[in-house]
């Protein structure tokens, strides 16, 4: 009978161990995700999915466009790195709703 009564304890042992992981974990997800979730600021669009850097791109067209402010536009394109020639030049592969001619004047002012 003793016997019976150690095991009760490990299976308790065991389920109480069980219950403090789960009452962890949700405390955890809650406070990760409800109290304190993370706030992204002012985060450059080089860090950005290959298709948000794409929108930001053609919003920097559209932008030199309206107010014709190279030296704007040159540090929105300069703010993608590494990958803005690329994109530019999917760009003007596939230039969408956006006028060629304008994305030409983006681009020779950013080249130059």
């Amino acid at each position: 009978e003793g016997f019976k009564d150690r095991s009760a304890l490990i299976v308790l042992a065991i389920l109480f161990v069980v219950m403090a992981l789960l009452a962890g974990v949700a405390v955890g997800l809650a406070l990760g995700w409800l109290v304190f979730p993370v706030e992204w600021v002012d985060m450059p669009p080089s860090s950005l999915a290959k298709v948000y850097q794409e929108d930001h791109l053609r919003m920097a067209i559209d932008s030199y466009a309206l107010n014709d402010d190279c030296a704007l536009a040159v540090q929105r394109y300069k703010a993608l790195g590494e990958v803005g020639p690329s994109l530019l030049e999917g760009i003007i592969a596939d230039s969408g709703e956006q006028k060629i001619d304008t994305i030409t004047a983006f681009a020779q002012c950013v080249k130059d």
